[in-house]
Order: structure tokens, then sequence, then C-alpha cells
């Protein structure tokens, strides 16, 4: 391999050797790189050689009829869909993804991907995760919760990835939660405007955060109640993400219910903090005239984080100030350019 002018690989025969060749060809100082590729077929040249303008190649769709198969639901007609076929999940049907696919090949680079999906019902809990899927790794996922979005309208969900190698087989998937419906347009891939970010979107819930004095519902709120009369101290924290340089935003998903009517304007305090804890680098009291209102009584706000260092960062959420209950969907962490 090492003196091979040209190698062509074919993907979807991603076998033994096949990944073998295609990881040690793009490895740092292998003395290749990608001067071609078209869906799965990619022709890797020595480092001299032509290089391609990916450009070429984006933006692109994906949907039930081109790229996308279904899993976990049916194909169904949406006539004020894009695309007019979709896939639609259905309460109690079985565990799985509602789509996935399509295992192409990817460059490095930095990307914009779209979900379009409707919530038919007014069900505010959670609808489901999309994500980026690559030879059993996550590299980016993004909770979906039917707060977010109007009843019944098509809407679209947004992530950012950033590539520091090729892949061989991404895959764009939705596991959709049983206990409502939903339903999938398409996934739109395009190249990232303006200056690329370092890092990919992030989205931390339950399952990644400690509770502390707080509880987990069945669907995965974090919720702490402040019944008595002093404030609760630790309703969140971790998990102790590295993030490498760069600008983000960090955006905080929570529903805070007025307990008693003596409750006062000051919720909680939240922050984002490094050098476990002992230094906070964002982080103030929350009230609701803070807040931007979504729907159903759930409510967003934001910190700007602005890294010059890989940091191992702490989100915290505290001091529950009495007569409040909160909850905590998620924290989405977004990669400003």
């Amino acid at each position: 391999m090492t003196r091979s002018d040209y190698i062509l690989l074919d993907l979807r025969t991603y076998d033994a050797a096949t990944a073998y060749v295609f990881e040690k060809a793009l490895r740092e100082g292998s003395g290749h790189r990608i001067a071609l590729y078209e869906d799965s077929a990619v022709l890797i040249t020595r480092e001299e050689g032509p290089s391609v303008t990916i450009s070429d190649s984006y933006p692109r769709t994906y949907t039930v009829n081109s790229g996308l198969s279904v899993g976990k639901g049916a194909i169904t007609t949406d006539p004020t869909s894009e695309s007019t076929e979709v896939a639609e999940s259905t309460p109690g049907s079985r565990s799985g993804h509602l789509v996935f696919g399509p295992y192409e090949f990817m460059d490095r680079g930095t990307y914009t991907i779209t979900l379009a999906l409707k919530n038919p019902t007014r069900f505010e809990g959670y609808l489901g995760t999309f994500d980026v899927y690559d030879s059993g790794d996550v590299i980016t996922k993004r909770n979906v919760y039917g707060y977010e979005f109007e009843p019944g309208d098509w809407t679209t969900a947004k992530i950012t990835l950033t590539l520091r190698q090729a892949k061989a087989a991404i895959e764009y998937r939705f596991e959709a939660n049983d206990q409502t419906s939903v339903l999938i347009d398409y996934v739109k891939v395009e190249l990232a405007q303006g200056p690329a970010p370092g890092d990919s979107t992030r989205s931390i819930d339950a399952r990644d955060l400690t509770t502390a004095s707080s509880r987990v519902t069945p669907d995965g709120l974090i919720v702490s109640n402040a019944n008595g009369p002093q404030p609760v101290d630790a309703a969140w924290f971790g998990p102790y993400l590295t993030l490498p340089p760069g600008n983000y935003t960090v955006t905080y998903q929570l529903k805070p219910v007025k307990l008693t009517q003596a409750a006062g304007p000051t919720i909680l305090y939240a922050d984002i903090a490094t050098g476990n804890g002992k230094k906070t680098l964002a982080g103030r009291w929350i009230t609701l005239e803070d807040m931007r209102e979504l729907r159903a009584g759930w409510y967003s706000t934001a910190f700007d984080l602005r890294l010059g260092e890989e940091t191992e960062l702490e989100f915290r959420g505290g001091e529950i100030q009495p007569g409040w209950s909160v909850s905590l969907s998620q924290i989405i962490v977004e990669p400003d350019g």
C-alpha cells in the first residue's frame, strides 16, 4: 500500500481489509489523502496528488425514498411534508431507531445537519434522540422534546458536526420515544458557513449528570423541589466534559413551577465551572424574566462560553429557592464559528 499512487475503495463492503487500508491511508503522516469520493466510493492518492473540493457534493438530502431506512415505525403519506412519504413512529411500537442510514463516506470538515420532524400531538415530553453514528461511536447527538415545537407543524432541529478525520460509514439515526407519535421528513447535510468551530453539538441530560438531591422521572427529566424553608443546594452537576478551545453557547432547558404564592422571583443559580468546581467561568441567578419562553411552561436560558484552551467543564444547577420546583430536560452545548 505504501507504494501505491492510487487506492480505490468501495466502502459498502467495509470488511476488515477495507477498514485497515482506509484507516492507515488517512492516518496523519501516511503520505496519502482523499482525491475524490462519491457516496461510498473513495479514491485516495499521494499527498502531492490532486485534492477534492467537497462543496461539489453538498448539500445532500436523505428521505425514506433516498438513503434512510425505516426500522421502528412505518412509511406513511403526508402531503404537507417536502418529500410526501415520511417515517412515522407510533406509540407502543418496538424499541429501536425510527430511521437510520445511509452509511456513506464523509470527509473531514464541519457540517450542519438538519432533521425535519413533526409532533402531531400536544405531547410536551421527550420525543427522541437524533444522532450521528459511525462504526460503534455516537459522534454527536441532540435530544428532541415536544415543548420545543408547535404541535402539528413541520419544524427542524439542527446539530453541528465537526470531523477531524474522514469517516467510512456515517449514519443519521432517530430513536423515537414509544409514548407518542413522531414523523420524520428528511435529513439534510450542508457544509457549515463561516469560520469552522472546533467541536460538535453536545446534548447533556440525566444520563450524563449527577442528580444529587433531585429525582429523575421515567421521561428522563431531573426534578428538584424546594418544598421547605431552605433552598435545595445541589440539583445537578457534571459531567466533567472536556471541550477544545473555541466559543460556545450553552443552553439550559428548564420548567420552573411555583409551588406556593410566597415564592420569590429568583428561581435558582446555574453556572459552568472548571478545576473541579473551583473556578466559575459563567453563572447567574435566574428569574423568569431572564429566560426565553418555549411552550407548555418550558423556558431556555443561555450562557456564552469562551475557552482559550482545552478545558474540563462542569455544568451545575442549584440553590433552588423555597417555593419553586425546577425540571431540567437537557443542556445543549453548541459550538460557535
